[in-house]
């Protein structure tokens, strides 16, 4: 196996336990949420609850959430937006293009609760895409949105 390939599989090795300690620190982040404003974890429950994200099925809202979101958000807010325009057209510096990147994600996700995480997701992937520039970085990024959001599926199921 050439250096290459051994570095591109421990990082994925590493995006995949990344994710997990990701969205590890986002349970401890609403727990916190639900002790010191129960109210407005509630209100991000309910919204949860009404697009089906409360229960494990095979659902339109978990197969897009599995394979379109980490798709299309990493190919329009990664590739697109912080690759092309800020980076490529704008010649916007990495550091602020991947703030800016991460807030147009971020406000992308409407509710308060998950702006708050998907900012850091945001950056996390912007460094993610930064560091793999020279082999196909969307798809790392694609990877650890998967792993994210699987991360999710399985916190819901029975021996959780």
């Amino acid at each position: 196996m050439s250096r290459e390939k051994k570095k591109a599989l421990i990082d994925i090795i590493l995006l995949a336990v990344g994710a997990i300690v990701f969205y590890a620190a986002t349970l401890a982040a609403l727990q916190g949420l639900r002790l010191v404003a129960p109210d407005v974890y509630a209100s991000y429950t309910e919204t949860l609850a009404a697009g089906g994200y409360d229960r494990v099925t095979l659902s339109l809202p978990w197969i897009v959430s599995l394979f379109v979101a980490p798709v299309a958000e990493e190919l329009v807010f990664r590739e697109l937006l912080f690759s092309r325009v800020l980076c490529g057209i704008a010649r916007i510096p990495y550091f602020p293009s991947n703030i800016l990147q991460a807030v147009v994600f971020a406000a992308f996700h409407m509710n308060p609760v998950q702006c708050a995480y998907a900012l850091v997701f945001g950056i996390v992937c912007g460094a993610i895409y930064k560091r793999h520039e020279a082999h196909y970085p969307v798809a790392f990024c694609i990877f650890f949105h998967l792993c994210v959001n699987l991360c999710n599926l399985a916190q819901l199921l029975p021996f959780f």
